[in-house]
């Protein structure tokens, strides 16, 4: 009972995760690409033509954003499928997981971090707030 009062004392707002270098570039890709179509709105009919360079660009930054999306779903998938096993073998069956697949510690750890974020408030934070009281 202690702990579940405890969970609701904190904040529920969570946080913004800061972006990838990569993801930085494409949004500053992207971010580029409506400059250059706000200035194509601004001109007249006559003016108006689309480089190849701009479509291009448009295609690939689409494309780019795709892939990233898709990586980010099995990466996702990968973690989900590894917590699973995780939570339904032995450790030492989680032990021969991780030196068969030593990569797996890593995507399993970065897609734990990535749902930490995710959540209003970490109950490992509450359980260790409700220990120091005691």
């Amino acid at each position: 009972v202690g702990i579940t009062h405890d969970l609701q004392q904190f904040p529920t707002k969570r946080q913004k995760p800061e972006l990838s270098k990569e993801q930085s570039l494409k949004r500053e890709r992207l971010q580029k690409i409506l400059r250059s179509q706000e200035k194509d709105n601004d001109k007249s009919p006559v003016e108006k033509t689309d480089t190849p360079a701009v479509q291009e660009e448009v295609k690939q930054s689409s494309s780019d954003s795709l892939r990233s999306r898709m990586e980010q779903r099995l990466e996702a998938a990968r973690f989900r499928y590894i917590n699973e096993l995780l939570y339904s073998t032995s450790s030492g069956e989680a032990r021969r997981m991780f030196q068969q697949d030593p990569q797996a510690f890593w995507v399993y750890h970065k897609g734990y971090t990535t749902q930490v974020q995710r959540w209003p408030a970490n109950p490992v934070d509450a359980i260790i707030s409700y220990i120091q009281k005691k």
